[in-house]
């Protein structure tokens, strides 16, 4: 098998807690200056997530009623360069290394079922709002390990460094309680590493930082948070060669949230009563949530019929999680009570779960990849 079949990608460890993450082996790799395009299918029921004690619980809004779920059918689109920068200026530090670029597109059409879905018709609101994603930019240096692209030396190590920003142009409605779009800027950066011990052996780990913007406008009823918390993920890989031209891999992807904050949320699911000849509504002050977590195993094969193409079966499996929720207080007041002589009083409680990136799925799926190298070289830098 030729070096030109090790072709591998970066892939967006900057997703949110429950979009797919594809952990392919070799997205550390330095490879060599080329133009790489992959698509990635996935299908997930989303008929589960885990509570904010853990638990997994069979329905994805719980508060809702029993039997809830987000099903999602993605295609992801990724677009990603190699490539030497300024190399003829010669340049400190940019010139002397290798830089990637990458650029992701996608489109996902999701829907909502059972009691969630129930509340969202009586009340006029929109179940489920399907279209194109939002885009992810990345950009960042080979900060060891693509020294030898032009020689073609062999150097069975590597260290990535990338930036990236996700830009909120997906297909959202605000009524909606799950949407292709998330509204909110995000921007975040990744070190990643990529080593080979030994020949047919191959370990990918790397760590990502992810903090995100202000949701202007969170969707039904304000239950999506109006500013997620910060995030950080970790992931490791090891794979294998198997037979020939197919190897299988092994991963772990563990991500924790900040608490993610809510203000202004306009209505629950089970609203207290109000007194007689009162007016109940939810506290208009903010509140937070206690943040969530999201760990899955990913167990994988890839094959590579081409020399230029890779072929990739994810099944994943989570293996813990935490959602954000909140008891959201209520408040109430005399009816026709005039804003400025107006004393609301508490009026108890009710638990909300958290939508959007608050929504920690405990569902398993599967995925696949195709990825295709456009480059004219007929190696990669670090062969098997």
């Amino acid at each position: 098998m030729s070096r030109a079949s090790w072709l591998a990608l970066l892939v967006p460890l900057a997703a949110h807690a429950g979009e797919p993450v594809s952990l392919e082996f070799g997205r550390y790799l330095a490879k060599y200056p080329a133009f790489y395009a992959t698509t990635i299918v996935s299908h997930d029921a989303r008929d589960g997530i885990f509570d904010a004690s853990g638990e997994r619980r069979d329905s994805v809004a719980p508060t809702y009623g029993a039997n809830g779920s987000f099903p999602e059918t993605r295609v992801d689109q990724q677009l990603e360069w190699f490539f030497p920068f300024f190399e003829s200026e010669q340049l400190p530090f940019l010139s002397s290394r290798l830089w990637t670029a990458r650029a992701d597109l996608g489109y996902a059409h999701v829907s909502a079922d059972g009691g969630i879905a129930d509340y969202a018709r009586a009340n006029s609101l929109r179940e489920a709002q399907s279209g194109i994603t939002d885009i992810g930019m990345h950009f960042g240096p080979v900060l060891y390990g693509s020294e030898g692209w032009r020689d073609g030396r062999d150097i069975p190590v590597s260290v990535v460094f990338t930036i990236d920003t996700s830009v909120p142009i997906g297909r959202r409605n605000a009524d909606a309680a799950v949407n292709a779009g998330s509204n909110v800027f995000s921007y975040g950066a990744t070190l990643g590493g990529y080593w080979r011990p030994v020949r047919g052996w191959f370990i990918d780990v790397g760590a990502h930082w992810r903090d995100f913007g202000k949701n202007d406008e969170p969707a039904f009823n304000a239950q999506e948070p109006t500013r997620p918390g910060a995030q950080w993920s970790l992931d490791a890989t090891v794979a294998a060669r198997v037979w020939r031209d197919l190897y299988a891999s092994a991963s772990y992807f563990h991500l924790s949230g900040a608490a993610n904050r809510y203000a202004h949320v306009r209505g629950s699911a089970h609203p207290p009563s109000a007194g007689l000849l009162m007016d109940t509504f939810p506290d208009p002050s903010g509140i937070d949530d206690n943040g969530i977590r999201d760990r899955r195993a990913d167990l994988a094969a890839h094959w590579f019929p081409l020399q230029r193409l890779r072929l990739s079966a994810h099944y994943v499996i989570p293996l813990g999680g935490r959602s954000g929720e909140l008891d959201l207080p209520y408040e109430q007041q005399p009816q026709g009570c005039v804003a400025l002589g107006c004393s609301p009083t508490s009026n108890g409680t009710d638990h909300v779960d958290g939508l959007g990136v608050a929504r920690v799925y405990a569902s398993r799926y599967f995925m696949i990849a195709a990825t295709w190298n456009f480059g004219q070289g007929d190696f990669w830098m670090h062969g098997p």
